[in-house]
């Protein structure tokens, strides 16, 4: 009976070691004003992306070393849910770089093609949420000399920032 009650002990601790309660994904973004373009590094889950890619039916592996079909998985999934437009012209980031961390985050590097700014950008950053009806993110825009923030949950997945110059 002790044997079998320190199995099902085991077990159900192995099983929350790989769970958490936390979702969320940062954005850090800078628009460079001499290329026209937006810099940015997008943080999330590894294991959470690597999932929510493989659900799409795009798995992209381990994402520790891509090819270029995996890196055109991941950029294609993050220019569909990680979107700037301006003027109703929509950003296209290309992935120039990936750090896989130990403590389990994956940073991407991103760089997008050159978008005239108007004064509204309006942003989309529902990556995970598909997959994770508790994922929350949250963009910080270094713009002009000004700093915007915004978050985003699946009810506010979409939202507007206003950029005076």
């Amino acid at each position: 009976m002790k044997f079998l009650f320190s199995i099902v002990l085991v077990t159900g601790m192995c099983s929350n070691s790989f769970a958490h309660k936390y979702y969320f994904g940062f954005a850090e973004v800078e628009y460079n004003t001499f290329t026209l373009c937006f810099e940015a590094t997008l943080s999330l889950t590894a294991h959470d992306f690597e999932r929510t890619l493989k659900n799409n039916g795009t798995d992209a592996g381990d994402l520790i070393s891509l090819t270029n079909e995996q890196r055109s998985v991941v950029e294609n999934y993050i220019n569909n849910t990680f979107v700037i437009e301006s003027g109703g012209e929509k950003s296209v980031f290309k992935l120039v770089g990936h750090e896989s961390k130990l403590d389990g985050v994956i940073n991407l590097y991103l760089e997008s093609a050159p978008l005239t700014l108007t004064d509204t950008l309006n942003i989309t950053f529902n990556s995970l949420m598909e997959k994770y009806s508790e994922q929350q993110n949250k963009i910080t825009l270094y713009c002009f000399d000004k700093i915007h923030t915004k978050a985003f949950t699946q009810r506010t997945s979409e939202q507007t920032i206003e950029i005076n110059e």
